[in-house]
């Protein structure tokens, strides 16, 4: 837009290369330029039954708009439930049902069991979502585009995310997140580490705590 003349951002949800990214004069700041009040926990507790989830499973929240699932991201799925026999991927349902059958056109081919494995949740009110949250193992932050708000909520209640960074804003938030709270254990380099990272986190209960 020609009347916008600054792109407010942050240092580490950009890279040397970021300038090129937009028409605007990119300003990087020292930190995140996001307030939000810390989520909690306030509404009737839920455990894993009332989710339909098995409470001997391990489970991989990745409770994002189906639009983020990008095919890149399904390798890193895929690797996940081939190195669990435990695990069950969440997420939430769109309003469009054809964006859920869109993947699982796609992840018939490109996911092993997804029919099974892959649980599309309804969409719920935000205390029962958090309640979701705190039922998980560990958090996917998908890429290239990745979460935001949702990664903050989860930080909120202790859920460990797993990241890798992207070139663009859009897959770096989590890592900056990390960045600023000097925490770069769950941080990936690829998606072999981001897999390997998810799964010893989601099966070592005292990594979780650790994490």
């Amino acid at each position: 837009l020609p009347t916008i003349d600054y792109f407010l951002s942050c240092e580490h949800g950009e890279t040397p290369e970021s300038d090129s990214h937009y028409t605007e004069k990119l300003v990087r700041l020292p930190r995140l330029n996001v307030f939000m009040h810390r989520p909690e926990r306030s509404g009737q507790k839920r455990d894993r039954s009332h989710f339909g989830l098995p409470d001997d499973a391990h489970i991989y929240a990745c409770p994002q708009m189906l639009f983020k699932f990008h095919p890149d991201f399904d390798a890193a799925l895929a690797g996940i439930l081939q190195g669990d026999p435990k695990a069950i991927i969440v997420t939430i349902e769109s309003k469009y049902s054809e964006w859920t059958q869109l993947l699982l056109d796609r992840w018939s081919q490109s996911l092993p069991d997804a029919a099974n494995r892959v649980r599309f949740l309804p969409k719920m009110p935000r205390s029962d979502f958090l309640e979701l949250l705190a039922c998980a193992d560990v958090m996917l932050d998908p890429f290239p585009f990745g979460g935001g708000h949702t990664s903050y909520e989860a930080l909120a209640l202790g859920l460990p995310v797993v990241t890798v960074p992207g070139s663009l804003l859009r897959g770096r938030l989590t890592y900056a997140m990390y960045q600023q709270m000097g925490y770069t254990e769950l941080i990936a380099e690829n998606v072999e580490k981001y897999i390997q990272l998810a799964l010893s986190i989601a099966s070592d209960s005292s990594k979780r705590k650790k994490a």
